[in-house]
């Protein structure tokens, strides 16, 4: 509209140069402060264009970033919930496995101490049986040292016996001698014959106030070895009684 209006009232003053040339002038002045103006319009739309598409994006990204933590937000509310759930059953199987496990104990505790019970009576009945083997004990120690003392005395009366038996056997054996060499008197070289026999290496003839032990310390031997070799099975020995001794 103005530009038409203007070429119009140009055409209208040509007659007129210095007007025409004023008129001209205004005519390029407008014109040029028109377009200027459109640019500084045209500029300042653009800017503000440029800044609303920015401020929508930044809207846009925003209202993203909105939604993707309304998103997180309600998927943490919904792990929360199944925390809290989870929570609440392992809540519920700690209370149940306390409950179970009291109960346990408790029957455990009754089973400890129907077995404590059960041993005290035993340990008081192997303490009773202890003082009952003690008291036997005792009483067989009693008995023990009676039949120790009866096996001695009777040991001593049965080395009293032997003595007596063997100082019979002694005399037995001297009247036999006697009486052999009473028959054999005449016969003199029988007796040196004899004694030539019982002299003879590896013999010896028992006298009185021998023992097995004493004629073993005088052969330097042992009386097993002389009872060995004379086949004898006890140490009782008679005065004239002939023995084996080993040759040295």
């Amino acid at each position: 509209m103005t530009i038409a209006y203007l070429i119009e009232r140009f055409n209208n003053l040509r007659l007129q140069p210095v007007k025409a040339v004023i008129c001209t002038l205004l005519f390029f002045c407008v014109f040029s402060c028109g377009e200027l103006s459109a640019v500084r319009n045209r500029y300042y739309d653009d800017e503000n264009a440029t800044l609303v598409k920015e401020m929508r994006d930044s809207l846009d990204d925003i209202r993203h970033e909105v939604n993707n933590h309304e998103s997180e937000i309600r998927i943490y509310d919904e792990k929360l919930k199944n925390l809290e759930n989870i929570i609440d059953s392992v809540r519920d199987q700690v209370s149940e496995s306390s409950q179970a496990h009291k109960e346990q104990l408790k029957g455990n505790s009754n089973t400890l101490e129907s077995k404590i019970t059960s041993i005290e009576n035993i340990i008081k009945g192997v303490v009773t049986d202890l003082r009952q083997f003690k008291t036997h004990a005792n009483d067989s120690s009693i008995a023990l040292a009676q039949y120790k003392q009866k096996i001695s005395e009777l040991e001593k009366i049965v080395e009293q016996q032997n003595q007596n038996l063997d100082h019979l056997q002694a005399a037995m054996r001297s009247l036999m001698e006697a009486l052999v060499v009473k028959e054999s008197a005449p016969s003199k070289p029988s007796a040196v014959s004899m004694t030539a026999e019982i002299s003879a290496p590896g013999l010896y003839r028992v006298k009185a106030g021998d023992s097995l032990e004493k004629i073993a310390r005088l052969h330097q031997t042992t009386v097993s070895v002389i009872k060995d070799l004379n086949g004898l099975s006890h140490d009782r020995i008679v005065v004239g009684q002939v023995l084996k001794i080993p040759e040295k």
